[in-house]
């Protein structure tokens, strides 16, 4: 495969195969006006998107050509407003400077570069795509629509500022969703799976209750929860493991309440935390050693 530098004034796109998979600009090079992915070059047209694209850009424009934007494409993103051309039959962007799939039920990109503080997901989405809101660190609250149903892998990923989060009717929460984030409080009333490393180091999350609903629950989900003192699981007649390394170095964690019905406690689950001790539910047969 060939690489293609393609040079707009400070800007380099590296293209090959039809992908713009890298995206550069000189040291201490402020893009002030906006910039376009070109829609091709050297004849050959540009489809995908799959490279970290854009730092610090006011208007970053998507041609009609794109047909694929890849969910890292965007994940570490500095721009202010995208622009996707009104000809592309794939994505859309909105007044707000969000990229959507074509029927607008995916959010695929937020411009993290934006001012704004907060913001509402409109309603009809129904995902929060991979690393959706690229790192915002201007955004301390997000609002989702009643429509949205999965929030995809490192959606709110290292969101330093977000406060309080309510997901509302979510059932599926991601890998490493909201790692690094800066939520406090996070209800979860619907969800049915929380997939791996979902709250990592969340230093600033104090309480979670675990609602009924949840079935799964992924290794390492409230690793490093520093500020976490108490953890309620309610009663749960689908929830069967607490898998290795849930909790551990929850440093101030001193409650947590394990429902009957527990059979597995993986290995290291509470270890280290602040618990002195623990008392296991009577169905639990299979625990490792903590």
């Amino acid at each position: 495969s060939s690489n293609n530098a393609w040079k707009d004034g400070e800007d380099y796109f590296t293209v090959g195969d039809n992908n713009v998979t890298g995206y550069q600009k000189l040291p201490g090079y402020l893009r002030e006006n906006q910039t376009e992915i070109p829609a091709s070059i050297l004849d050959i047209p540009v489809k995908k998107i799959i490279g970290n694209i854009g730092f610090d850009i006011k208007n970053l424009k998507i041609p009609g050509s794109i047909e694929e934007i890849s969910g890292k494409a965007f994940s570490a993103n500095n721009v202010q407003r995208f622009v996707v051309n009104q000809e592309n039959t794939h994505y859309k962007s909105d007044e707000k400077g969000v990229i959507f799939d074509y029927n607008k039920t995916t959010l695929i990109a937020y411009p993290a570069g934006n001012s704004r503080s907060s913001y509402t997901v409109p309603g009809g989405v129904e995902t929060i795509g991979t690393c959706a809101f690229g790192k915002s660190t201007n955004l301390t609250s997000v609002t989702l629509a009643s429509t949205v149903k999965t929030i995809e892998e490192s959606a709110f990923n290292g969101l330093t500022y977000l406060n309080s989060f309510d997901t509302k009717n979510v059932t599926t929460i991601g890998k490493s969703a909201f790692l690094e984030s800066g939520i406090s409080s996070i209800s979860i009333g619907k969800v049915v799976s929380i997939e791996t490393l979902a709250f990592q180091n969340c230093k600033n999350l104090t309480s979670i209750t675990i609602p009924s609903s949840v079935k799964t629950i992924g290794a390492q989900v409230f690793y490093g929860c520093t500020s976490l003192t108490t953890v309620t699981i309610n009663e749960n007649p689908g929830l069967t493991t607490i898998p290795n390394n849930a909790f551990a170095n929850c440093e101030k964690l001193e409650n947590i309440t394990l429902p009957e019905g527990i059979v597995t406690i993986g290995s290291g689950a509470f270890n280290p935390s602040g618990l002195g001790h623990i008392t296991l539910p009577t169905t639990a047969s299979n625990v490792h050693e903590n």
